[in-house]
């Protein structure tokens, strides 16, 4: 396998030599050139707590969580146009697990999107984030904090709320952007937590202390479905808020640098919830400082304080410090 693996990156870095070009004429036809890039997330840092603990603590399949140096995410992204129809994206994510440093690879997305459909419509389809809240949509490098939303881990668990489906948009014919989505997903494995999920993930993180039910799809009611409708204003192009069941502010002071903070709170129900690190209530409150010499590096500064009832002293205190570098032509991302 990691023969194949190294044979595709050979073959398509030689391609992507000819440069962001979506065609290039060779003799009497044309050969039709893809974008490539890599994007790489490192990260280094300390907690009162330890590394078996920090597993629950930083829930997220991406944060920093282990005591040292962890590879939270590299991507290998591969976009650019199938013909005069369609373009084409996908993502596939490297990192190493904390406790063992076994390497892991995940298909993140794979999907086409449309070009021409007429009346303000665009069709998506393959395996893909669902559109759901502002963070879960985003890869993990184009986060503004290091770690995921704790809110967004006990939803969607460790990896995000994605899946194959279709998602139809409608550009709607007004003065500023609004566009309105209608999409449906299998609702089964390790990617759907709340919802079917998967006998393995239940075994790992069961949820609420529920039995796993094992349940195809029989019936259209055994999808998921999304309907969301996006606005987007100008409000100010200095401050930039985002809130929700956590909240965070991020201020730019002089070109190149930031600082924000971020306030979460989650909570859960149901018996021995106290004990359970994904039902507890639980605080956490996350200053940062991000420097970005260019649109192709970036470096962290961050410290989170947790307050949670199944910690062993209720509190616990952790320093991040990351780094992430880019190179090669990545597709854009929504704001």
């Amino acid at each position: 396998m990691n023969y194949l693996l190294s044979i595709l990156f050979v073959f398509l870095f030689a391609f992507s030599a000819y440069g962001k070009d979506t065609s290039k004429g060779i003799g009497g036809g044309n050969l039709r050139l893809i974008d490539i890039s890599l994007d790489a997330l490192l990260a280094g840092g300390a907690s009162t707590e330890e590394d078996e603990i920090l597993q629950n603590l930083q829930g997220g399949g991406h944060d920093p969580r282990k005591r040292g140096f962890t590879v939270q995410n590299v991507e290998l992204s591969l976009s650019g146009a199938i013909d005069p129809y369609l373009t084409g994206e996908s993502h596939i994510i490297y990192f190493l697990d904390p406790l063992s440093g076994e390497t892991v690879v995940e298909l993140e997305e794979a999907f086409l999107t449309t070009l021409s459909l007429p009346h303000r419509l665009q069709l998506e389809a393959g395996h893909f984030f669902t559109e759901f809240g502002r963070i879960n949509l985003r890869h993990p490098h184009a986060w503004h904090w290091q770690d995921q939303p704790v809110i967004n881990t006990r939803l969607f668990g460790p990896d995000g709320m994605r899946g194959p489906g279709f998602r139809l948009g409608w550009l709607l014919p007004l003065s500023w952007f609004s566009e309105l989505h209608f999409g449906a997903q299998n609702a089964n494995g390790e990617t759907m937590v709340s919802f079917l999920a998967n006998e393995e993930f239940f075994d790992e993180r069961a949820i609420g202390n529920r039995p796993f039910a094992d349940r195809g799809v029989k019936t259209l009611k055994d999808l998921v479905y999304l309907l969301r409708l996006d606005n987007a204003l100008d409000l100010s192009d200095e401050v930039t808020a985002k809130l929700g069941l956590y909240t965070q502010l991020l201020y730019g002071f002089k070109p190149g640098w930031a600082a924000g903070l971020r306030y979460e709170y989650a909570t859960g129900s149901g018996g021995g919830r106290e004990s359970d690190p994904f039902r507890d209530d639980r605080n956490r409150v996350s200053p940062l400082a991000t420097w970005m010499p260019t649109e192709f590096s970036r470096f962290r500064a961050q410290y989170n304080y947790d307050r949670a009832d199944h910690l062993p002293d209720r509190e616990a205190h952790s320093v991040w410090l990351g780094a992430e570098f880019l190179y090669g032509a990545h597709a854009a991302h929504s704001f």
